[in-house]
């Protein structure tokens, strides 16, 4: 063979494109064998043209890149394959093929840099860091990589998955949508909310405790309530999980925003026996907690997801809120009969078919009954009688300024704050000595502090 074919056979076969081509003497068939006659080397020789179509042609068959054969001729013989097509080949890789897809793959891998995201562990998938597995109680809400595994998933908009949202009144406690933090067991006696719609109504009524028809006007925002008074069993919930106080003060409907004081444990440095609250889960869980003062209760009802209702709120779900079977507006949460009137027929016999108030017996040796043993209003219980529960209003005479007058008055969601050591309460309690206090327009004032044993609560919350 010639130098120039070896020389072009040689290239051909260290780029892989063609088989190499050798002829040795023994090759060469015997002149006047059926092989006929060897043609002249030199008309057999490949052209560069033919070299170059073979070349493309096993190119394609194995999926080798498209490198130009005369670039590879081109190239010095001592250049590292690897630089040629551009890999980056490890010393311990097989063939060409082989080696440029591991080195894609390393291209790939490095491609990623360092994958880091919050809350997650991360992978590199087609070039880019992806979130691979979030922490335990996060979660991926928005599918992007950049802000990690951003959502705590134990909110009422994310509640123990995304998107999981608990609604208007609901609260998620440890991964489960509940309506009250105090209410984790559904059932429990004393758990519930009950929907209000708004309305507009003429706050006091003839014969109410300091709550004389006011002229004017009050309109109240939709809300949520309690459906019962807060017994003890909820409440030591709260004390067990710290008695938090709220780190901001509490927002209200028409704009107010009241700060809060400090929390004390519900007992009455005066009359403890009276007192339903005890270290330890006793005989009266069901019962109204008591002997809890102003503060207090504004931080539990902060902590289980509301407020103390207003004043105004409180009379509204009262006597004007239409109830099935009620008059509206009516004198007691119940209707309009007198609960010692009612009992007029029976002489010895206490009125305490309606309400625990005056000398009713309680049950369990307590001076309150369980909560939710008298008749509802609209899914309401205990608006008149058990104890008496707090209101967020300083109790301000009505028609006077700056809560309350000049009248007449045309009032939005009214929240009084004028400076006073003592708040409203509504609804009277067991200590009430007649049905005046038990009206639903009827108020009193009580100190912020010392606790009282009268003094209970039930929450609101705007949707």
């Amino acid at each position: 063979m010639n130098t120039r074919v070896s020389t072009l056979c040689s290239l051909i076969a260290l780029i892989g494109c063609v088989p190499e081509i050798r002829v040795v003497h023994g090759d060469v068939p015997d002149r006047g064998s059926d092989l006929g006659t060897l043609p002249d080397a030199s008309s057999d020789l490949p052209t560069s043209a033919d070299i170059t179509d073979a070349a493309v042609d096993d190119q394609i068959e194995v999926g080798l890149p498209d490198v130009s054969v005369i670039d590879a001729a081109n190239r010095d013989a001592s250049t590292p394959i690897e630089e040629t097509i551009g890999g980056d080949v490890s010393s311990d890789q097989g063939p060409v093929a082989d080696a440029l897809g591991s080195a894609d793959a390393v291209a790939t891998d490095r491609s990623c840099g360092v994958c880091v995201a919050a809350n997650a562990s991360s992978i590199c998938v087609d070039g880019a860091c992806r979130i691979g597995l979030c922490t335990a109680g996060s979660g991926d809400c928005n599918g992007r990589y950049e802000d990690g595994c951003e959502v705590v998933l134990n909110s009422a908009e994310n509640c123990a998955s995304c998107g999981n949202a608990c609604g208007p009144s609901g609260l998620c406690v440890v991964g489960r949508c509940v309506s009250q933090r105090s209410c984790p067991l559904a059932g429990e006696r004393g758990c519930g909310l009950v929907g209000v719609t708004g309305g507009t109504f003429q706050m006091g009524a003839l014969g109410a405790s300091t709550g004389l028809p006011l002229d004017g006007r009050v309109s109240v925002s939709s809300l949520l309530i309690d459906s019962h008074e807060v017994t003890v069993a909820r409440f030591r919930r709260f004390w067990v999980a710290g008695h938090p106080m709220p780190t901001t003060p509490v927002h209200y409907p028409g704009g107010v925003d009241l700060p809060v004081g400090m929390v004390r444990e519900p007992v009455s440095p005066r009359t403890k026996s009276v007192c339903n609250w005890i270290p330890a889960a006793g005989t009266r869980e069901a019962h109204p907690i008591n002997c809890v003062d102003w503060a207090t209760a504004q931080s539990f009802c902060v902590w289980d997801g509301g407020r103390l209702p207003t004043e105004a709120e409180f009379e509204y779900v009262s006597r004007i809120r239409p109830v099935a079977g009620y008059p509206s507006p009516r004198r007691y949460p119940w209707g309009d009969e007198n609960p010692i009137e009612r009992s007029s027929a029976s002489p010895g016999f206490p009125p305490c078919e309606l309400a625990q108030f005056q000398s009713c017996v309680g049950d369990t040796g307590a001076l309150t009954r369980l909560v939710g043993s008298f008749p509802d209003n609209g899914g309401v219980f205990d608006l008149a009688g058990n104890v008496s529960e707090w209101a967020a209003d300083s109790p301000d005479t009505y028609g006077f300024a700056p809560c309350w007058g000049p009248t007449p008055v045309d009032l939005h969601d009214p929240l009084c704050t004028v400076v006073s050591g003592t708040r409203s309460v509504r609804g009277g309690g067991f200590q009430a000595g007649g049905a005046e206090p038990l009206l639903g327009a009827s108020r009193d004032a009580r100190a912020i502090t010392p606790a009282e044993d009268g003094n209970g609560l039930r929450c609101v919350r705007s949707p």
